[in-house]
This record gives C-alpha cells, sequence and structure tokens, in this order.
C-alpha cells in the first residue's frame, strides 16, 4: 500500500503520508507552513483503491508480482513521478462533467463488475444509429503515441540531382551511401496489447449487461510540446484509433487466469514470480518505471534491479502513464 512520499524537504527521504497531510514541517521565512505542493496535489497523489479482494482489469493487466507488492507491502512513491498520471486523471473528471452538463447520451465513468473482476469505463457513447462504441482516453507521450500509430524509423538512401547516390568519401564508411532518418507507419510495428486488453475486458462486461458493442476506440491526447512531438515525428494533438475485437474465450482465460493467480498469492501470502518479459518491458519499467521497484530490489531476485540504486539516482522520470487510472 502507498504509506509514503519522498519528501523533497528531506533529501528525498521517506515520509509517512499521514504526517505529511496532517501538516507541513517545512516552514518559510516568517515560520508559516510551506508545502513542497499543494494539499490537494498530496492527496491526489495518495489516493489509491480500496482493495476488496475483486482485482481490477488494470491489475490484471500488469504483472502479477507488481499487484501483489502494492497490496501487500508498504512502499513510498515520488511526488514528481505522478504529474502525468494527475494530469490524465483530471482530463478524465473535465471530460465526465462536460458530458454530466450537456446530458449527453451516454454512459460515463460507470463502474463494472463481472466474474468478481471490476472495471471503470471512460465513455460509452451512443451513435444517431443506435450503435454503441467504448472509447477510453489516454494522456501519454510520443513514446507511447508512436507505439500506437505503428511509427518506426528508418534509413533512407541520399541521391544527388542526377540521381546518383551520395557516397562517403572518406573514414570508416568510404564508399558506403549516404543515408537520413525517417519516420514511417508501419502496420506490424504497432504495439497496443495492453489496451486491447483493456477495452475487449470493458466490451465483454457491457455486453454481459446488454450493452451490444458495435467498436471500440482508443483517443490519445498527446501531452508534450509542439516541438519536441515534430522533433519525434508526431504532428498531432489527438489520435484515435480503432481496437480489435479479440475472441472472448481466450480473453476470459487470460484474466481469470490472472485473477487465480493474485488473489492465491495476496490470500496465502505467497511472493508471485517476476513480471515476464512483456509486463516488464524487458526489464526497463524494473528500473525506470515501477512503484515497487524498492520492494522488489530488497527481495533479492530480480536481474533487472542488478544495478537499480544507480539507475534510480540517474532517473529524472516524470511518471508515465502506462497503467491508466486503476479507480
Amino acid at each position: 500500500m502507498r504509506k509514503y512520499f519522498k519528501c523533497p524537504y528531506l533529501d528525498n527521504n521517506d515520509i509517512l503520508i499521514t504526517d505529511c497531510l496532517n501538516g507541513c514541517h517545512h516552514k518559510d521565512e516568517n515560520g508559516i507552513e510551506d508545502r513542497c505542493s499543494s494539499e490537494l496535489y498530496l492527496r491526489e497523489c495518495a489516493a489509491e483503491r480500496e482493495w476488496k479482494n475483486k482485482p481490477s482489469v488494470t491489475q490484471l493487466i500488469s504483472g502479477t508480482r507488481e499487484s501483489y507488492l502494492k497490496l501487500k507491502y508498504d512502499y513510498s512513491i515520488d511526488l514528481y513521478n505522478q504529474v502525468y498520471k494527475i494530469i490524465g486523471t483530471r482530463g478524465h473528471k473535465k471530460l465526465e462533467i462536460q458530458g454530466k452538463y450537456n446530458k449527453i447520451n451516454a454512459l460515463i465513468e460507470e463502474q463494472l463488475e463481472y466474474k468478481d473482476i471490476t472495471g471503470k469505463i471512460d465513455y460509452l457513447e451512443c451513435t444517431k444509429e443506435d450503435k454503441l462504441i467504448l472509447i477510453d482516453h489516454k494522456t501519454t507521450g510520443v513514446w507511447k503515441i508512436k507505439k500506437a500509430i505503428g511509427m518506426t524509423t528508418v534509413d533512407i538512401p541520399i541521391i544527388d540531382k542526377e540521381g546518383y547516390p551520395v557516397l562517403y568519401k572518406s573514414g570508416n564508411k568510404k564508399g558506403q551511401q549516404h543515408t537520413k532518418k525517417k519516420n514511417i507507419i508501419d502496420a506490424s510495428c504497432v504495439d497496443i496489447e495492453d489496451w486491447i486488453l483493456q477495452l475487449n475486458m470493458y466490451r465483454i462486461m457491457l455486453e454481459a449487461m446488454n450493452y451490444p458493442i458495435y467498436k471500440m476506440k482508443i483517443e490519445i491526447f498527446n501531452r508534450e510540446n509542439k516541438r519536441y512531438s515534430l522533433q519525434c515525428g508526431i504532428d498531432k494533438t489527438q489520435y484515435k484509433i480503432d481496437i480489435p475485437r479479440v475472441d472472448d474465450k481466450e480473453l476470459l482465460d487470460f484474466f481469470l487466469n490472472k485473477k487465480e493467480k493474485l488473489l492465491h498469492a495476496v490470500n496465502n501470502d505467497i511472493i508471485p514470480e517476476l513480471c515476464n518479459d512483456k509486463e516488464n518491458w524487458k526489464g526497463k519499467k524494473c528500473k525506470e518505471y515501477c512503484e515497487v521497484a524498492d520492494v522488489c530490489f530488497k527481495l533479492g531476485d530480480n536481474p533487472h534491479l542488478k544495478d537499480y540504486m544507480q539507475v534510480k539516482d540517474d532517473s529524472n522520470f516524470m511518471g508515465e502513464d502506462f497503467t491508466e487510472d486503476p479507480f
């Protein structure tokens, strides 16, 4: 459970969240309480879903060990690593308010449950033709956007005005052709498996409630500034992509198996095996993104965390929106 903040006034050492919220020890030049962040932001960072022995869709998409450690162990969070998550959550709430204010014909932020698995949809839209479209909103950076649309970088040979190849005239590449980098869209490079799992599970939950889903879509909001986005080949602030339908039986087998593993571990105090390469992004998530990496590191069996403390000290990460809103 989230129990500590890494306090910037204590050289990023831990402070109990309850102590922090009860009042900051840091004072300004006049002896007045001077928080590092607003109390509203701090409480938003501290909030987490109450565990009722019914895992959420996003908990089951994550590695079983990660979800287990978050439920069974006290851990600390870096306040500054929560920024993008808060932006995403606030964006969801703004859209929810807009929908209710305009009385849009839709289900908005609806809580679901099916086979003791919980979930919360962003938006179920009804078209004028009475077709239901399930839409999920994601606020993320260009790295995730490029994966979502299948953008990859390739080397393009350079030719001169006469159509001849431009060659290196000296050095180790002498005689080889000059190339330049170019971003292209390649459908085979699309990587949105977590989103496919998430929305299809929501679809099954809704269809069990007699809501026949016509289509599923992800609406992506680019959080990066325009200059950086363009440098990375991303020229839009918003993308909308279709999510394919997958086989119901295979999907349910996946989620029910993950649910059984998590509940068995939690209820019997058994530490699950390491997250697999897909779940931990071949170790990248362990080193830079996982909130319970400190705990996992102390267990001593994660090879990705061998040099964890050095990686941790060198990291300036601001909080990738990789699991979405757990509520």
